[in-house]
């Protein structure tokens, strides 16, 4: 274990060391897309996931011009960022199950 923080703390800086560097301006118009899609998923006592159905609608009207391959790709990576996405939600959800709730007045 490291001194200043611990092997929690040594996996972080080795996934930092090693993370990808990403395009920006690639990118962009991805998370774009997850973001407006963001506002279709289900919602109940906690967010679904966004229906493949919207993504595909989305990727017919917003990106005409890709083919089959890189209409795939896309799919790939809105489900993928909606995945990591729902992951982070269901860790807060289970964290503020464990946070004790003041009583009410």
């Amino acid at each position: 274990m490291a001194a200043d923080g611990g092997l929690e703390s040594d996996r972080a800086a080795e996934a930092l060391a090693e993370r990808p560097e990403l395009d920006p301006y690639w990118l962009a118009p991805i998370y774009d897309a997850f973001t407006r899609l963001s506002r279709s998923r289900p919602m109940g006592m906690e967010a679904g996931a966004i229906p493949l159905s919207e993504i595909l609608h989305y990727a017919e009207v917003f990106r005409p011009e890709d083919d089959d391959a890189d209409r795939r790709e896309f799919v790939e990576l809105v489900l993928g960022l909606d995945a990591v996405f729902l992951e982070h939600q269901a860790g807060l959800t289970k964290r503020q199950r464990k946070t004790p709730q003041a009583p009410a007045e």
